[in-house]
């Protein structure tokens, strides 16, 4: 028999399993320059910026330029805090989402459709 203890702790790791993913908003200078330009601009709460959004492990971006020869899309993706186009800065915690992986994967493909590069 399970004690008491043992089953909370089971209940916990469950629930924990099955909580929404978080969702983090990642920001980037737009290159090493910018960055000095950006520590002077923040304070008046200002700058130049590239920003990606990270949920289920991936971090998606719009970049306006083709990243694919196969797509026209403006819209990619890369590792949490692994854009090389840009010098990371820092991240910012969204709170958690109530969308399914599939329901991201849906919405993300629409956007891949509708946010084309030039």
């Amino acid at each position: 028999m399970m004690s008491t203890s043992a089953r909370e702790e089971s209940i916990s790791a469950r629930r924990e399993r099955f909580r929404s993913p978080e969702v983090t908003l990642h920001i980037y200078d737009l290159g090493p320059t910018i960055a000095g330009v950006n520590n002077v601009l923040s304070v008046m709460g200002s700058g130049a910026y590239h920003a990606g959004v990270e949920i289920f492990g991936s971090e998606w971006s719009f970049g306006g330029e083709r990243t694919d020869s196969n797509s026209d899309s403006g819209v990619f993706f890369c590792a949490p805090r692994g854009c090389t186009a840009h010098v990371y800065r820092e991240a910012v915690p969204m709170g958690r989402t109530n969308l399914t992986m599939k329901e991201v994967h849906d919405l993300l493909k629409r956007m891949m459709e509708e946010w084309l590069s030039h």
